[in-house]
């Protein structure tokens, strides 16, 4: 996955830039020739799945008394997916509206997505809930996380990601999902470098899963990172990301 952003306003608390990324999967499944004989062998599963997005979007944060900071964020982008499955162009619409007390480490947030139209005549939406403790504002130290989600709130690319040659739910039949995230970062000899070492589970019905990861943050420029996914199945994957800031 990648993208960009791009500021075309700056104001004392409130910003409006243009925001595009692109992201992309494919998963694929050999099967193993057991009785030596190759032309008996079951064609392998195979499945790849994009999206890509470009549109506006406007931030805005205001302080209330005794530190307590207010934030929100508009966005519209026109999308487009491709590959298997979810295929077509739509205009998705979502917002953001968060609640911070940086003194006490405490964040509370509330995101909803929605395809207001789409040409494959889909319904997808998605609304979650993000609520954060961490003892230090600049990822040193631990921090604890949990998030609750509804509907689908992630691309038809990283729900591949996740399931697999599992298919797409709806995002009516979606159960909801719940997320627990424990991470501690630490320094390292050059002041602006954190490595940051995480734990996460996710569970939703039936469906569990468990990560683990490291990432590498270099100041504000440059990020990398790993992390492998455990699902009960005992199907493993591992995810490679980086980020660079110009």
């Amino acid at each position: 996955r990648f993208g960009g952003h791009g500021p075309v306003f700056v104001g004392p608390a409130n910003e409006v830039a243009l925001v595009g990324d692109v992201a992309m999967a494919r998963v694929f499944e050999a099967v193993e020739d057991v009785d030596g004989d190759d032309a008996a062998a079951p064609p392998g599963f195979e499945a790849k799945s994009g999206r890509a997005r470009l549109g506006i979007k406007s931030d805005a944060v205001g302080v209330l008394a005794h530190g307590f900071a207010v934030s929100r964020a508009i966005e519209m982008v026109l999308r487009h997916d491709f590959g298997d499955g979810l295929v077509g162009t739509g205009v998705e619409v979502g917002g953001r509206f968060g609640y911070d007390l940086p003194r006490a480490g405490l964040s509370a947030a509330i995101s909803a997505r929605a395809l207001a139209f789409h040409a494959d005549e889909v319904e997808d939406w998605g609304l979650s809930a993000d609520f954060n403790w961490a003892a230090r504002s600049d990822g040193r130290g631990p921090s604890v996380a949990f998030k609750p989600q509804w509907g689908e709130t992630q691309s038809a690319a990283q729900t591949l990601w996740r399931h697999g040659a599992t298919a797409r739910p709806a995002a009516d039949n979606t159960p909801a999902r719940y997320g627990v995230t424990v991470k501690y970062g630490l320094s390292l000899t050059d002041e602006q470098a954190l490595l940051t070492l995480s734990a996460h589970g996710d569970w939703a019905g039936l469906d569990r899963d468990t990560r683990w990861g490291a990432d590498y943050q270099l100041g504000d420029h440059f990020t990398a990172g790993y992390t492998a996914t455990i699902h009960p199945n005992m199907d493993r994957r591992g995810h490679i990301r980086y980020h660079w800031r110009f």
